[in-house]
């Protein structure tokens, strides 16, 4: 990547005492140019390059997390702009990197993966492109080919020389391409990591995927927890309340005991926000606003950590310029000792033998991986393998397609495989590279980032051709001879089907050079990283010593005038530099100033988050009623039946079925604790002596199977089949804001995924947390999250029920905004609508906020 950003001089970033170190350094290295030593100008010109250059590259902070966990909303707000100039959405994203700067002009710049760029400094242009190039709607799988994009404004709440990255995110559903560009590409070159999750969801597998790979890098982390102002008071019932401020506290601690496993994670910041009140700030002014949205906490922990990351570059740089200093300062005595070269030439031997090993090793793995990643080679092996399936009955005998498609599915778990072991092939060279120039005590170059892996791989369609009985007997002595025999036992078979082959093998052949192309090319570039990473750096030090012993061969008739003036200033360098490591190594270090140009947002005191959230819930029998009626309306529809209704009700996490339960039983807190204590499975009004039930006087025609994802409740399906038996099949889904993992826990990981998918006609999916979906936000839920969760139930749509704690008027939105589209009416009808039907009108759900929502959700109608 191209470094546009203001680098900072050593002014703004080192304390007095570095700041003479380098003076000091300045005024010896050019006292050892006026005595002639024609042998050390190489070393001395370049290092007088370096101390008068001396800056620190621009830190990059990576926004990294689940799909759909915010990271393009926070970028939002720290544009400074008050304008959603990236596109929200509850779905994946974001696709290609987008590097945010601030800068004294506002410009765009796309660049691609061609090598060249394009920039744009039109504001409406400048909007209208950046979202275009970064939506994976308007943008699928990066099909403009886009390497990054860079803004670059004013308004930027971040110091100059720092770098804010949107990554794409990671756990979205067919979207793996996503996952591999955040994970093998940008991370190794981020210095800071935003991990954002929503407040409201626990850690999930990809998060712990995430945070494993972040433990094999030094990199300093963030925890951001997004969505503060979508949580609420939740009443329990029978007086049980936890308020706003139990539930964020709760929230906190949860994270701070997952990260303890992991001990670098201990002791990182972990800071709540809510990007919509902060937005909403920059249109009012309203400091309250602000405040509430926890903006200040993390701009705060933002600045530290820079502040430390730049202290350890300025200290890395320096112990590295200090080190460069010392081996001019060897060579001096070396030349005033008449030493030998022996040493010295131990150590290039070693640099030699690594640089060898590299050479050899690298030509190897390109040889090696070349063939394998050829798609032509790969397809002649595998149609090989096919062919053996049928080479002895003839391609039209179905009788052996079953162990056709067995073998295909068998190819394409090899296919996936070959893709891992060659990532993980790169990375583990890297690694030992990286160990080399340790030993050797070398820096490794910063590297560009790198190029997306586009490469999914999906088997072909099977495609079938067909025999007649007319075929097979009309004409003697053709190739469907065979099949006389079976057509004449069966005269009414009039078509016998088989695999066409044909074209099955040119589908795989196109498929599987979609797959390999790109990683043949992502080989290409690894090699070239190679070379200008470890192997040009390990040429050019091998030079430069090999230059010191022939210029220390040459220098032994050196002049002796020049003696004593080589000695002092080779005294006064060990002098300076022992001093200054002493200082570096000191405990006054912590206490640079590092100066900043930035103006900061208004320096707002922050407070707990003690007032309402974005709308209010009132508990009162009204509430009540809506809740229940509604879940009674709906579950009716769907069984067809008016009482004595069985619900099997299933889900991932145990406290969310038992919440349902007690908020639609207004259970006591007595009872409720009855209920805690059931293990999945058991059922609640069952009285079935094959399960552990329990008995509530409340709602007598309901009864309920409750079943976990779990084996126990599998097995217990197997045996039971209570799926079959069940009149509505209600399913939990636990982040519907976060649609790729929604969908990812529905299909790849829920063991009850087929068997619910056979239910579709009589399932319900029910979605707790609908606070997260409140005021800007009710038409993401209906355009992007139902849709998108409704497509792995095509062609049958499901029915939904949303709440939190007593709250049901999303399920009203819903409603009204599917009749909106089905039917093409206006806004204005859709809350005349909801008027009609008498629900209530306040905060949340007032006539503004449903007038607009209504627009979002038929824009375009």
């Amino acid at each position: 990547m191209q470094k546009t950003a203001k680098t900072e001089p050593v002014s703004q970033i080192a304390g007095l005492s570095i700041r003479q170190f380098l003076s000091d350094a300045n005024a010896l290295l050019a006292r050892i140019a006026a005595t002639g030593a024609s042998h050390l100008n190489e070393r001395t010109n370049a290092l007088l390059e370096k101390i008068n250059n001396f800056t620190i590259d621009p830190i990059k902070i990576a926004l990294v997390g689940i799909t759909s966990s915010g990271k393009s909303s926070i970028l939002n707000v720290l544009l400074g702009t008050g304008e959603r100039i990236l596109r929200e959405q509850c779905k994946a994203t974001t696709n290609v990197m987008v590097v945010c700067e601030k800068a004294s002009e506002t410009t765009l710049e796309v660049h691609f993966n061609s090598g060249h760029f394009s920039q744009y400094k039109n504001k409406d242009e400048f909007l209208s492109l950046a979202a275009l190039y970064s939506s994976e709607d308007k943008n699928p799988h990066n099909k403009f080919d886009v390497k990054y994009l860079k803004i670059s404004m004013s308004t930027v709440l971040l110091d100059e020389g720092v770098e804010i990255i949107d990554t794409p995110g990671l756990d979205a559903f067919k979207l793996k391409e996503h996952e591999d560009l955040t994970l093998r590409e940008f991370l190794p070159n981020a210095n800071i990591i935003l991990y954002l999750s929503p407040i409201r969801s626990q850690m999930k597998e990809p998060d712990r995927k995430m945070l494993d790979r972040l433990m094999e890098k030094d990199q300093k982390i963030i925890f951001v927890q997004t969505g503060k102002g979508y949580v609420v008071d939740r009443n329990y019932g029978d007086g049980k309340v936890d308020d706003i401020w139990q539930q964020t506290e709760k929230s906190r601690q949860d994270l701070e005991i997952g990260l303890q496993s992991y001990s670098k994670l201990k002791n990182s910041p972990i800071v709540q926000v809510e990007t919509t009140s902060a937005l909403e700030y920059f249109a009012t002014n309203d400091d309250s606003l602000w405040k509430d949205s926890g903006f200040d906490d993390l701009l705060d922990a933002i600045r530290k950590t820079v502040d430390a990351v730049k202290r350890e570059f300025v200290l890395n740089k320096l112990r590295r310029l200090i080190s460069e200093i010392s081996v001019l300062n060897n060579l001096i005595k070396d030349t005033l000792n008449n030493e030998d070269t022996s040493e010295r030439s131990k150590y290039i031997e070693t640099m030699k033998n690594y640089c060898n090993e590299i050479i050899s090793e690298e030509e190897f793995f390109v040889s090696k991986w070349s063939k394998m990643l050829d798609y032509k080679q790969v397809y002649n092996n595998y149609r090989a393998v096919l062919e053996k399936t049928y080479s002895r009955r003839y391609d039209y005998n179905p009788a052996h397609d079953e162990e056709f498609i067995e073998k295909s599915k068998e190819l394409f778990r090899r296919t996936l495989k070959i893709k891992d072991t060659f990532l993980t092939a790169m990375d583990e060279i890297r690694v030992k590279y990286r160990e080399y120039f340790d030993t050797l005590g070398l820096e490794v170059r910063r590297t560009d980032i790198q190029k997306t892996l586009r490469t999914e791989m999906s088997l072909p369609e099977i495609s079938k051709k067909s025999v007649s009985y007319d075929d097979a007997g009309a004409v003697s002595g053709s190739r469907f001879n065979f099949l006389r025999s079976v057509f004449s036992k069966d005269k009414d078979r009039t078509l016998y089907e088989y695999i066409d082959k044909t074209k099955y093998y040119e589908d795989l052949k196109d498929s599987l050079k979609a797959f390999f192309d790109p990683l043949l090319n992502h080989l290409h570039w690894w090699n070239n990283l190679v070379t200008y990473t470890f192997m040009e750096p390990l040429q050019t030090k091998i030079g430069s010593f090999e230059k010191d012993n022939l210029s220390l061969e040459q220098s032994r008739g050196y002049a002796q005038y020049n003696k004593h003036n080589l000695i002092s200033i080779s005294e006064e360098i060990k002098n300076i530099t022992s001093k200054t490591l002493n200082y570096i190594d000191s405990d006054v270090v912590p206490q640079l100033i590092i100066e900043r140009n930035l103006k900061p947002m208004p320096q707002l005191s922050t407070k707990k988050l003690t007032g309402t959230s974005l709308f209010t819930v009132v508990y009162n029998n009204i509430k009540d009623a809506m809740f229940l009626n509604y879940y009674l309306k709906t579950v009716s529809q769907i069984s067809q039946k008016l009482g004595d209704i069985v619900i099997l009700l299933v889900g991932h996490e145990h406290k969310l079925m038992i919440d349902f339960i007690a908020r639609l039983y207004r259970l006591s807190n007595d009872e409720m604790q009855q209920l805690e204590e059931m293990v999945p499975p058991f059922g609640i009004n069952t009285a079935d002596m094959k399960f552990r039930y329990i008995t509530f006087d409340k709602l007598k025609g309901l009864s309920f199977y409750v079943f976990l994802n779990n084996n126990r409740s599998l097995i217990k399906e197997q045996k039971e089949r209570i799926f079959d038996r069940a009149d509505v099949v209600q399913v939990i889904v636990e982040d519907l804001h976060r649609v790729g993992s929604a969908i990812s826990d529905m299909v790849e990981r829920h063991l009850f995924y087929r068997q619910i998918y056979d239910s579709k006609h009589k399932l319900l999916l029910t979605y707790p947390k609908a606070a997260y979906f409140q005021k800007d936000r009710l038409h993401i839920m209906f355009n992007e999250a139902i849709e998108e969760v409704n497509k792995v139930f095509l062609p049958d749509s499901v029915k939904w029920f949303f709440y939190e704690n007593y709250e049901i008027r999303y399920n009203y939105f819903n409603d009204i905004a599917a009749a909106a589209i089905k039917e093409k009416i206006l806004a204005e009808e859709s809350v005349r609508r909801w008027k009609s039907y008498g629900i209530p009108m306040d905060a949340n759900f007032s006539e503004k906020i449903l007038k607009t929502q209504f627009e979002a959700v038929t824009d375009g109608i």
